[in-house]
This record gives C-alpha cells, structure tokens and sequence, in this order.
C-alpha cells in the first residue's frame, strides 16, 4: 500500500537485499520538452509519503 505518490519501485544489485524506491513522476511519461510539468511541489509544511509492506 502507498500513499502520497503513484508508483513504487523494487530492484536490486545484490542477492541479500531489494530496496524499494518510491517513484514520484516517471519521466518517460510526458514529453521531454513538458518535464517541468510533471514535478510534485511540496507544501512550505512538506508532505507525507507512506509505504506498506506486509510479509
């Protein structure tokens, strides 16, 4: 479960470890001349971004 972005991503580069890496905006997804327009401003108070994983 996740809160406060879309997506998240888990990868690894060693057998005893995955990292889970939240994905705010994925480049990829807008033209590249409109990248500006996919960043997340944050609040002057910030923001909470939530992961839960459940084993």
């Amino acid at each position: 479960k996740s809160e406060g972005f879309g997506n998240f991503m888990l990868w690894t580069e060693v057998t005893n470890m995955v990292c889970v890496e939240p994905v705010s905006f994925y480049p990829y997804a807008v033209a590249q001349e409109n990248l500006s327009e996919g960043f997340q401003i944050l609040p002057e108070g910030g923001a909470t971004f939530t992961v839960l994983l459940k084993i």
